[in-house]
């Protein structure tokens, strides 16, 4: 069962025939509306940028690898042992895993 409201409603009716014009831009046409401007911006403070340049920065420290993992990294390079398929195939399932690529 549906209740239909039969009374006018006059603060809604008042530009209901306006609402049906449409003017350039896709803009309503009614009585007295002022047109709004289509640019949208964004201001990012000073503060907040020092605030990712930091993030971004501890970050990047806490990636960084020891002097002596490095030489070990190399060292296996040069003995081929990221050569094995076993090898090639677990770095490749932790790069999908990490989401870097």
């Amino acid at each position: 069962m549906s209740i239909d409201d039969i009374r006018p409603d006059p603060v809604r009716n008042a530009h209901v025939g306006a609402l049906g014009r449409v003017g350039r831009g896709g803009t309503p046409k009614i009585p007295g509306a002022q047109a709004v401007g289509r640019a949208d911006r964004i201001e990012i403070s000073e503060r907040a940028r020092e605030l990712a340049r930091s993030r971004d920065a501890e970050e990047a420290a806490g990636e960084e690898l020891a002097p002596e993992r490095a030489e070990v990294v190399r060292q296996r390079i040069r003995d081929g042992f990221y050569d094995s398929p076993d090898v090639m195939e677990r770095v490749a399932r932790a790069l999908l895993e990490s989401g870097d690529l």
